[in-house]
């Protein structure tokens, strides 16, 4: 073998040596930032059956709830007069009250609502108004009942990005959980709600 030929093989067993020496290297930094990802605090909420972040509807209705097409209202009556309602808000944002014709009620909260109703249902329930000689003896309590259905659209670095469709008292974090949570590069410091006029920047979990 000539001088050249040799210093070529040396070469190349140098050259192998240093790639088998830099792939175990490679391959441990991969596996540690692939763990580091997976242990990026709070990411395992979001892993399935970890945590259920679906909305309790044993809650009193928050006080700011706007009403709107597709919620319930329950209407009450009790005393001289009795009778139970169960209201649905049409699409034109109005309830159908029995022998009352239709009450507006889009986007108003639920106690501004309750108010209005009361005040219409006076005129066909006289015994829900006092009068100077007669105190009143009908009353009457309106409640939230089955709530309208959302749709959210995620967008950014979540795993699974796309329309969902969420109850009306959900957060941002059922609209996170729905969507699998952030991706290995999405932050968990960061989540955005934006409104569709005008793209409207409202709030961020930050």
């Amino acid at each position: 073998n000539s001088p050249t030929q040799l210093r070529q093989v040396q070469q190349w067993g140098n050259a192998s040596a240093l790639a088998s020496t830099l792939e175990p290297r490679e391959a441990e930094a991969d596996a540690a930032r692939d763990e580091a990802a997976e242990t990026v605090f709070g990411r395992n909420l979001f892993e399935a059956g970890a945590m259920d972040f679906a909305p309790s509807f044993n809650i009193p209705t928050p006080v700011d709830y706007a009403l709107g097409p597709g919620d319930e209202l329950i209407v009450d009556i009790w005393g001289a007069s009795e009778a139970s309602l169960r209201l649905t808000v049409t699409t034109e944002g109005v309830v159908r009250v029995p022998n009352l014709g239709p009450v507006q009620v889009n986007g108003l909260t639920i106690e501004a609502a309750r108010e209005r109703l009361l005040r219409r249902l006076g005129a066909i329930y006289s015994g829900l108004r006092s009068q100077p000689d007669r105190p009143a003896d009908t009353f009457a309590d309106v409640s939230l009942g089955n709530v309208r259905s959302i749709r959210v659209t995620v967008v950014g670095e979540a795993r699974q990005p796309g329309s969902y469709s969420l109850s009306s008292l959900s957060t941002l974090y059922n609209a996170l959980f729905a969507s699998g949570g952030p991706n290995q590069i999405g932050s968990l410091r960061r989540v955005d709600l934006l409104r569709e006029e005008g793209v409207e920047f409202i709030t961020s979990t930050d």
